[in-house]
C-alpha cells in the first residue's frame, strides 16, 4: 500500500521524471 502522503510528495516528481526522460527520447529519436 502506498503512503498518501510519500504519493502527495514523490508523485508529481516522479511524473515530472518520467516525462522528461519521455521528451528526451523523443528528441533523441
Amino acid at each position: 500500500m502506498v503512503d498518501p502522503h510519500w504519493l502527495a510528495e514523490m508523485g508529481p516528481m516522479f511524473f515530472s521524471i518520467k516525462t522528461d526522460l519521455n521528451k528526451s527520447k523523443a528528441d533523441i529519436d
